[in-house]
């Protein structure tokens, strides 16, 4: 298929998946699924172009760059440009979906054409993973990097939480997961546990109970830290929601994890806006809505942050309700 034909292919393809894919993410917002709750790969379709779009954009580190879509033909001049930047390792992350998309995709890939291209190139991704992973169990944004906030452990758009998901369902081998050998299955359940360890003792106590977590904490003393300039240290309701639905998807929960999710939804009903909706941020001191600008200032309003961080930002969000959902279902199984 030449590139004029696929791109023609693919924007009709765009239009008769669109419901679909809307339909897909309403119904994970209300049922308990089994991992995969951030797949961005869904729609990605069965392709040899994909494929080929997939393995020029991996690194030689084994992870993949963020903001690249995939899904449409690369011409040879973006082609080429991957290809001469394969050596990046500094650009390799997990941040925006990055990476763990990329395995899923080859995943599904392999599964339908049972190739061997997409089978070593995940287990490339899932080595890279694993050979990232922090001794405390958490995972730092930019594994390579070695200044900056890209160093610290990140919750933000749920990026520990699409590893750890994916971990386990390596581990599990459920599926077309079932592909992967029994030695990286084990390392993958070894990382997932000290995964999930790392986020328990990473959870935020106040007065002894459990309550949320900040965008990022410090990948040595665990603590709350700063990300960009409008992102500082706080209860954070986005990345929490993630975290918990990730733990409401655990069979067997230990009592930790049980007491991890009691303190999250309990720290979700007390900041719940009388709208309906949370902040993204509240403040350490008085557990109330935090907004900031570039400048690093807090603030108590939003209309007192300009207005490109106003609208170039989320800074609400109705995630605690898609938790409280999930926890009648969980509660009446635990």
């Amino acid at each position: 298929m030449n590139v004029k034909a696929a791109n023609l292919w693919y924007n009709i393809r765009t239009m008769k998946t669109t419901l679909l894919a809307f339909a897909v993410a309403f119904t994970s917002a209300i049922t308990l699924a089994k991992g995969q709750g951030n797949d961005k790969s869904k729609n990605w379709p069965i392709e040899d172009y994909v494929l080929d779009n997939v393995l020029v954009t991996q690194l030689d580190c084994g992870g993949w760059g963020k903001r690249v879509d995939k899904r449409k033909p690369f011409d040879e001049k973006k082609r080429e440009k991957f290809l001469k930047n394969k050596g990046d390792a500094d650009s390799a992350t997990i941040d925006n979906n990055a990476t763990t998309t990329e395995i899923r995709y080859l995943v599904r890939y392999h599964g339908a054409k049972n190739d061997s291209a997409s089978l070593e190139a995940a287990n490339r991704g899932i080595d890279w993973l694993l050979a990232s992973q922090l001794a405390n169990g958490g995972w730092p944004q930019f594994p390579a990097r070695t200044k900056g906030y890209w160093t610290q452990i990140t919750f933000n758009d749920n990026a520990m939480r699409n590893v750890l998901e994916l971990m386990k369902d390596v581990a599990d081998g459920e599926d077309d997961f079932a592909v992967f050998d029994s030695v990286r299955r084990e390392k993958c359940r070894k990382a997932l546990e000290k995964g999930i360890e790392c986020v328990l003792k990473c959870q935020i106590k106040v007065d002894g109970k459990p309550t949320v977590w900040c965008q990022q904490h410090d990948r040595e003393t665990l603590e709350p830290v700063n990300a960009r300039a409008y992102e500082l240290a706080s209860f954070c309701s986005q990345e929490s929601a993630g975290i918990v639905q990730f733990f409401m998807t655990l069979d067997n929960p230990s009592p930790e994890i049980k007491a991890s999710v009691e303190g999250a939804v309990e720290w979700f009903r007390k900041t719940r806006l009388p709208d309906g909706k949370w902040a993204r941020f509240y403040d350490f001191k008085d557990c109330e809505p935090l907004f900031c600008d570039r400048d690093g200032v807090p603030r108590k309003d939003l209309a007192d942050v300009s207005k490109e961080r106003q609208k170039g930002y989320s800074w609400y969000n109705k995630k605690g309700a898609d938790v409280e959902r999930l926890y009648k279902k969980w509660k009446y199984k635990k």
